[in-house]
Parts: C-alpha cells; sequence; structure tokens
C-alpha cells in the first residue's frame, strides 16, 4: 500500500490521482502531477470519469 492510498479524505493532494477503476474506492495507482497533460480517449456518461491509454505504467511514487 503507498501513502497516497493511506491519504485521508481531508488531505490536499496537488494533482489528479490516477485509479484502477471509475469510482473513488478503487485503488489508487498513482498521482498525475499538476500541469500534466493527457489524452482522455473516453469519458462516463455523467462526465465525471475519463479513461486514458498509455503503453508505460504510472508509477506510484508520483
Amino acid at each position: 500500500m503507498t501513502d497516497n492510498q493511506n491519504a485521508s479524505s481531508t488531505e490536499t493532494v496537488i494533482g489528479l490521482r490516477i485509479r484502477e477503476q471509475a469510482t473513488s474506492k478503487s485503488t489508487i495507482l498513482g498521482i498525475l502531477q499538476r500541469g500534466a497533460r493527457i489524452a482522455v480517449t473516453e469519458r462516463s456518461k455523467d462526465g465525471k470519469w475519463g479513461r486514458s491509454t498509455n503503453s508505460s505504467k504510472v508509477p506510484s511514487s508520483l
């Protein structure tokens, strides 16, 4: 388990949590740093979640 997974809901995170699935209960795989750019390839119907495909793994230590 990483420090990101242990973060409380009141902790300020500078960046975007990358999750395994489109749910706030899903495992956090890493944090996309503020200012990073990605291509969103799909969006959920409600627009709250997006999917990005990447050939490399997102490091959990970001």
